[in-house]
C-alpha cells in the first residue's frame, strides 16, 4: 500500500466518490458542525434581534419544541427508507434491462446523493437539538432559532422528496440512461489533455528496438499519472512508450513499457508506482468503457427477451457521435514536458478497432432487422461525409467494415429489404468512389 501512494490515493478517491454515501456523509458532518454553531449563536446579540424578526415562526415551550422536532425526525426517516428502496429498484431495473455496467453511473447520480444527504443531515441536526432542550439553572433552555433552522431543513426535505419522485421516474427511462452514458463518454473523450497525436505505425517503428519494462503486478490497467511520468522521464532524460491500451488485462512479467535506453532499478520502480490497476470500470477514467456500455445497451435491446430495436437505433446514433469525436483524436497519444520535448507515448485503440469490437455484437444480434442494419450503414455514411474528419479516416479499413456488414446480413434479408438497404449503399458508394472502393449491392 505504501509502496504505491498514487495507486492507494486514487483507489481510495474513486471508492469514495463513486459511493452513494459520499455526499450524504459530508452533509451529515456539515449538519453536526452547523448545530454546534447554532447553539453558540443562540447566545449572541444578533440572535436576539433575529428572534424578534422571526418570533411569529418560533416555537414556545419545551414540549412544543420536542413535538416539532420528533415529527420531522420520524417523517424524514420514513422518507429516507422509501427513497433508498426506490434507488435499489432503479439499480435492479438498470442492471436487468440495460447493462450491469451502467449501475455505477446511476448509483453516483449526484441528485440522489444530495436528497439522501439532506435527509440524513436534517435527522442528525434535529436529534442534536432535542438533547439540548431541557432545564438549566436559568430556567428551561429552548434553542428557538436553531429549531427554526431545523424546521427549514424539514420543509426543504419535503420539497426534495417531490423532486426525487420526479427524478427517479425519469432515470428509469432508457433515453435518459443512454444520454447519461453518452454525455459522460463524450466529456471524457473531449477532456483528454494530450499534447498531440502521432501515426500508429510511425511510433511503433520508432520504439521497436527500445528496452522493455515488465509489469510488477497483475490486473486491469486503468490509468497512470501521466504528468508525473513525464516529469520522471525528464528527470532521467528518457523517453517512454506505454505498451498497452487502458483497460487491458495483464499479468506480472508481461510487457508494460518501453524505454529508449536502459535505466536503473530505482528509476524503474518510481515509474511503475504511477500505474493504477483495479477492477471497477469508471467512464471518467476511460471513454472506452462508455462505448462498451452503449454497445451492451444496444445488444440487450435486441435480445429476444426485450426486443426493442428502436433503443438499439438510438444507441447507434450516439455511438456515431462518439466515433466522429474519436476520429479527431486518432493516433498514439503523445505527451511533452514543459520545454516541448516528447517524453511519453501511449498506445490507444484505433477507431477501426473500437468500431469493430463494439459494433460486432450489435451486428450479430440485429442482422435480421433491416432498420438496425440500415442505421449501421448510415453510421458509416455519417463518418464518410462528416467535414470535421475529412482525411482522418482509414478508408480501406472502413471499407473492410462495410464488407463485414454486407457478408453478415446478406443471408438474413430478402425482397424489398434488399432494395431498402441498397438505397443507403448508393450514397455510401458515392462517398467511397474517390478512394477507389465500392460495396456490392444486395441482389
Amino acid at each position: 500500500m505504501f509502496k504505491r501512494p498514487y495507486q492507494y490515493v486514487r483507489k481510495t478517491y474513486l471508492a469514495l466518490t463513486n459511493s452513494i454515501i459520499f455526499l450524504p456523509s459530508l452533509m451529515a458532518i456539515f449538519s453536526v458542525g452547523l448545530s454546534i454553531f447554532m447553539m453558540t449563536f443562540e447566545n449572541s446579540e444578533l440572535s436576539k434581534e433575529a428572534k424578534e424578526v422571526l418570533k411569529f415562526a418560533l416555537v414556545t415551550g419545551a414540549d412544543n419544541a420536542r413535538f416539532v422536532l420528533n415529527a420531522f425526525i420520524g417523517g424524514i426517516i420514513s422518507l429516507m427508507v422509501f427513497n433508498f428502496s426506490m434507488v435499489m429498484v432503479v439499480l435492479n431495473q438498470a442492471a436487468t434491462a440495460f447493462s450491469p455496467r451502467v449501475v455505477p453511473g446511476v448509483l453516483t447520480n449526484k441528485s440522489y446523493q444530495i436528497v439522501l444527504g439532506t435527509y440524513l443531515a436534517t435527522i442528525l441536526y434535529c436529534l442534536l437539538l432535542i438533547v439540548n432542550i431541557g432545564k438549566t439553572e436559568e430556567g428551561i433552555y429552548i434553542p428557538q432559532l436553531s429549531i427554526f433552522v431545523g424546521m427549514c431543513f424539514g420543509v426543504l426535505s419535503l420539497v426534495l422528496f417531490i423532486y426525487f419522485i420526479h427524478s427517479i421516474s425519469r432515470s428509469v427511462q432508457v433515453d435518459n440512461i443512454i444520454l447519461m452514458v453518452y454525455n459522460k463518454t463524450f466529456n471524457e473523450l473531449e477532456s483528454k489533455k494530450v499534447s498531440n497525436y502521432q501515426d500508429y505505425q510511425t511510433v511503433f517503428d520508432k520504439v521497436s528496438d527500445w528496452h522493455t519494462i515488465i509489469s510488477n503486478q497483475s490486473g486491469y490497467f486503468r490509468e497512470c499519472n501521466r504528468e508525473k511520468i513525464v516529469k520522471l522521464a525528464k528527470k532521467y532524460d528518457i523517453e517512454l512508450f506505454i505498451n498497452l491500451e487502458e483497460g487491458s488485462f495483464l499479468v506480472i512479467g508481461t510487457p508494460l513499457l518501453k524505454v529508449n535506453k536502459e535505466i536503473g532499478l530505482e528509476a524503474m520502480n518510481e515509474i511503475l508506482e504511477e500505474f493504477v490497476f483495479y477492477d471497477n470500470e469508471y467512464i471518467q477514467d476511460n471513454y472506452v468503457y462508455g462505448i462498451k456500455q452503449l454497445s451492451e445497451i444496444a445488444t440487450k435491446a435486441l435480445s429476444p427477451g426485450i426486443n426493442d430495436p428502436e433503443t438499439a437505433i438510438r444507441t447507434i446514433n450516439y455511438m456515431t457521435l462518439i466515433f466522429i469525436e474519436k476520429a479527431l483524436r486518432e493516433g498514439v497519444y503523445c505527451y511533452t514536458d514543459k520545454e516541448g520535448t516528447q517524453r511519453l507515448w501511449e498506445e490507444t485503440y484505433s477507431l477501426y478497432n473500437l468500431m469493430y469490437r463494439y459494433i460486432s455484437p450489435i451486428l450479430y444480434y440485429g442482422k435480421a432487422d433491416v432498420m438496425v442494419m440500415d442505421r449501421l450503414f448510415a453510421m458509416i455514411e455519417c463518418l464518410l461525409s462528416a467535414e470535421r474528419i475529412k482525411g482522418k479516416l482509414d478508408i480501406a479499413k472502413i471499407n473492410s467494415l462495410l464488407l463485414e456488414f454486407h457478408f453478415t446480413i446478406k443471408g438474413n434479408i430478402e425482397g424489398e429489404q434488399k432494395n431498402y438497404l441498397n438505397k443507403t449503399l448508393i450514397r455510401i458508394n458515392l462517398l467511397l468512389s474517390s478512394s477507389g472502393f465500392q460495396v456490392p449491392f444486395f441482389e
